[in-house]
């Protein structure tokens, strides 16, 4: 493995390396790191220590400040984007953030509601509200807040199976009162004596897939002693999310914010037109977020031939499937230059491990495509461009489009609509075995609804016109998910998306020196389709020429009123006369000729 290999493992597994007084240090979840991965880190060390020495800010590393105690603090770059965003139709449940279990086993409901009590107390952002104070939004942190698991018995129920269904769906929609809170909701459904299904979701104001992660861990652990009859062992959080906002926002008005700046205002110098590809509807006036999502899967042969691929060309999996989607999004679009947004953890200071809050920074990763170039040659382009874009990746994606001063159209979302995700399937930070809790077994609720997999698309909240999903399950199968707004594409759409997105990759595993512009997204039965059923003769056209289509329509009509205006009527005929007068005198005097 190279270097860039390597620190994206790190992501994989969550664990961030640390360059501090001249030790590398690992910080995360490093138990869970494979005895192979880490004899790799032995075999690179020095050129991981080179890197991060090269790389690292120091600074980052000293500990965060802590903001003295207020009535309400300034809310971050991104909780004021999506405060903004849930004041629009459908805003507010757009942004939930939803995670259900399976529970195998006995549960002690008390004991789980007392655990999420704790955990609201432990985390301030568990208990923030939002609020505009002087025209300006702010994060209220409450000293308290009631909460409560939902408990329903459904052991009485016929189809228990379409019951939670039924449940899971309807939670999509569920709205939370940002000005008041909770921003978390949890619902315990028990469907017998040892089985039970958890349903809970929280707002991304407040969260982030990470934060799920975090909060499922401490709840687990909390519960676990509460059944044990044991104290508490959890230490104190040190810094809360308030910290962190100002820690944050002062780095980036400060110095250490220009050449992040200077960064991504040099990678938007030039703005092009949006993406346009093409839908099957035409783009509504006004954005909004209905929407579904597909769900595909890679077959394995496939997949391990990428996972070759990439490690014999040293290249990360993300880079590949970002320049695949690249070459999709330009030959739909038929254009050069491409911009999609990913999301990254924004963790990269130790003290933010195991914190709950809106952590999450979105990177507008834009690269301009040469159908002249190989496949070879944009990955390598791709390579370049992504790793020099991590290394700004905590400058707040707010900031980039404030800087801009982009003309702000209602239709689309700003700088990218489309998004494209690489993650594993861990809650979280990966750390929590969900093989076995105390006394149950946790399971994704999914598997248990739809033991065989989804058949059919989910209705879910769009938050842009496409989402790319990619992400591998335990038993080594890889699915792409594709989230769509239904006001612009319907599903054979997004099965052609695929099918296209498949063919590509096909090709350039096959031949990565093919030029971009010689990949083709037709199958020879899609290629047959269009070339001749949809462009087959429709008969014998007389070559006629329009003048005479029209002399002959206007003797038809005769007397026939052809302008009203008024009181005035002219027939046909009169209006075959003054237009045959007209065009006498343009023939004669202008010297056109018809």
């Amino acid at each position: 493995m190279n270097t860039l290999e390597i620190i994206a493992a790190f992501k994989k597994y969550k664990v961030v390396p640390v360059w501090e007084n001249n030790q590398l240090k690992l910080v995360g979840d490093t138990a869970s790191l494979p005895g192979a991965f880490i004899e790799e880190i032995r075999n690179n060390k020095q050129e991981l220590i080179a890197f991060l020495s090269r790389t690292m800010d120091q600074t980052a590393n000293a500990p965060i400040p802590l903001v003295p105690a207020q009535e309400h603090y300034p809310a971050s770059n991104a909780q004021r984007r999506l405060w903004v965003l849930s004041q629009f139709d459908g805003g507010t449940s757009a942004y939930n953030i939803l995670k259900n279990f399976y529970l195998k086993g006995r549960v002690v409901r008390e004991n789980l509601n007392r655990a999420f009590r704790l955990a609201v107390q432990r985390h301030e952002s568990l208990r923030t509200v939002f609020r505009e104070i002087d025209g300006e939004l702010r994060q209220v942190v409450l000293p308290a807040m009631q909460f409560d698991i939902d408990f329903e018995d459904i052991s009485a129920v016929a189809d228990k199976k379409v019951y939670l269904k039924t449940w899971a769906s309807a939670s999509v929609a569920w709205k939370f009162d940002l000005a008041n809170g909770p921003l978390i909701k949890v619902v315990l459904l028990r469907i017998a004596d040892d089985e039970y299904a958890m349903i809970f979701g929280m707002h991304h104001i407040v969260s982030d897939g990470w934060s799920i992660g975090v909060l499922v861990k401490e709840v687990m652990h909390c519960y676990e002693a509460l059944c044990l009859g044991k104290e508490n062992s959890m230490p104190p959080v040190r810094v809360q999310y308030k910290d962190y906002a100002h820690w944050l926002d002062q780095r980036i008005e400060g110095s250490r914010g220009t050449h992040p700046r200077d960064f991504w205002m040099e990678q938007f110098t030039n703005m092009t037109d949006p993406l346009n590809l093409p839908t099957d509807i035409p783009r509504p006036g006004m954005k909004s977020f209905e929407g579904a999502v597909s769900r595909f899967q890679l077959e394995p042969d496939v997949y391990n031939s990428i996972l070759a691929f990439c490690k014999t060309n040293q290249v990360t999996l993300f880079n590949f499937f970002r320049s695949a989607l690249t070459v999709l999004l330009s030959k739909f679009s038929g254009q050069h230059d491409i911009t999609m947004g990913t999301p990254v953890s924004g963790r990269n200071h130790f003290e933010l491990e195991g914190q709950i809050g809106l952590y999450v920074n979105t990177l507008p990763l834009r690269i301009a495509i040469n159908h002249n170039d190989t496949f070879s040659e944009l990955l390598r382009n791709i390579s370049e461009n992504s790793y020099r874009s991590f290394e700004f990746q905590d400058y707040p994606l707010d900031k980039i489009i404030d800087n801009l001063h982009l003309k702000r159209d209602t239709s689309r979302s700003p700088l990218f609509d489309v998004m494209m995700v690489l993650q594993n399937t861990a809650v979280g930070d990966g750390s929590i075995n969900l093989t076995r809790q105390h006394g149950f077994d946790l399971h994704p609720l999914d598997d248990y609804l739809y033991p065989a997999g989804r058949t059919s698309d989910e209705a879910l909240p769009a938050k842009f016109d496409l989402t790319f999903n990619f992400y591998n399950e335990p038993d080594n199968k890889f699915f792409v998910e594709i989230e769509y707004a239904t006001t612009l594409f319907r599903k054979e759409s997004i099965n052609r998306f695929f099918r296209a997105f498949q063919r590509i990759i096909a090709q350039v595993l096959q031949n990565p020196g093919i030029r971009t512009g010689n990949i083709d997204i037709l199958d020879a039965a899609e290629r047959e389709e269009i070339l001749y059923r949809f462009n087959r003769p429709v008969g014998e056209v007389a070559a006629i020429s329009i003048p005479s289509l029209l002399e002959a329509r206007l003797q038809s009509m005769g007397d026939a009123p052809a302008i009203i205006c008024g009181d005035v009527v002219v027939s046909y005929n009169e209006l075959r006369d003054r237009s045959d007068r007209i065009a006498s005198c343009l023939t004669t005097v202008a010297g056109l000729q018809p």
